[in-house]
C-alpha cells in the first residue's frame, strides 16, 4: 500500500504544486508513537477501515490524539466499514476521554453515490478545546 500510495502523490505532484499544496507520506507505528514535536501541523490525517477489530480502536484513538495535539491537525476523517458493535461502541465511548470529539457522521453512499458502500460510514473527527477555570 505504501507503494501506491507514493506513486499517487508523485503522480499528481505538479498539480499539488500547482495549487499551493504538497503531500507526503509516512508511516507511523501506532504502538510506538514518536515525539510529536519533530512534527508540524497536519492538514488531513485520513484513515481507512483500520478498527476493523475492538482491539484496534485504543491504539487508533490514541494516534488521532497525537495528531491532534501539539500544533494539531486541520481534518481528521475515517472511513469505516461496521464489523461488530462492539468495536463501534468502544470507539465512540473514548473519544471524550481522549480529548476528541465527533463532528460528523455520513453514510458513504450519502457522499460518493453509486460508489459509496451501504455499511461504510465517514467520520469527522477534532480535538475537544478544553475550557481553563480561572
Amino acid at each position: 500500500q505504501a507503494a501506491a500510495t507514493q506513486g499517487n502523490i508523485a503522480q499528481n505532484m505538479q498539480t499539488l504544486a500547482a495549487t499551493g499544496g504538497s503531500a507526503q507520506y509516512g508511516h507511523l507505528d501506532w504502538r510506538q508513537l514518536p515525539e510529536r514535536s519533530q512534527y508540524g501541523r497536519f492538514d488531513l490525517v485520513l484513515a481507512s477501515d483500520v478498527i476493523w477489530h475492538e482491539s484496534l480502536v485504543e491504539p487508533f484513538l490514541q494516534a488521532v490524539s497525537w495528531a491532534t495535539s501539539g500544533p494539531g491537525a486541520e481534518e481528521v476523517i475515517l472511513s469505516h466499514k461496521a464489523r461488530d458493535q462492539e468495536s463501534i461502541e468502544l470507539f465512540h465511548k473514548m473519544l471524550g476521554p481522549l480529548g476528541l470529539a465527533l463532528t460528523s457522521q455520513v453514510s458513504s453512499e450519502q457522499v460518493l453515490g453509486e460508489h459509496g458502500h451501504p455499511d461504510v460510514q465517514l467520520y469527522h473527527l477534532q480535538r475537544v478545546v478544553q475550557a481553563v477555570n480561572r
